[in-house]
């Protein structure tokens, strides 16, 4: 997946587990923080987040950050105002042009859906069909 200009995607810590692949599913946490360090979101107050790697349905930073994670690593991915479309539609309360970052930490990858962990913030978590 070709990184779109607007994003700067760095390592913060090193993993040792296995390595998010395109089409696994993988369960993170990430934090979301304003030009200035103030966190705006973070998914650590209600839990971890699943999704299916390679899957644009979620923050770009994410999406895009995610393939090539080793479980355990931290990312941190510093988003351009013009692709904080997705985070501005989830959390109105942020500025319109705004910077942000986020650190992503992968905690683990699976090979099928884990029915037990709901997919935060997307509405659209899969039923008993996870193909």
């Amino acid at each position: 997946m070709k990184i779109p200009k607007g994003l700067k995607i760095s390592q913060v810590r090193a993993g040792t587990g296995p390595v998010a692949e395109h089409g696994k599913f993988a369960l993170i946490h990430y934090d979301c923080y304003l030009p200035r360090g103030e966190k705006c979101e973070s998914s650590r107050a209600r839990g971890p987040v699943q999704l299916k790697v390679g899957e644009r349905r979620t923050y770009p930073a994410v999406a895009y950050a995610l393939p090539g994670m080793a479980v355990g690593e931290v990312r941190s991915v510093k988003v351009s105002p013009n692709l904080t479309y997705y985070a501005r539609k989830q959390n109105p309360n942020l500025p319109p042009d705004v910077a942000l970052r986020y650190e992503i930490e992968l905690l683990c990858v699976n090979d099928q859906w884990d029915n037990t962990v709901y997919r935060h913030g997307t509405g659209d978590e899969p039923t008993s069909d996870t193909s």
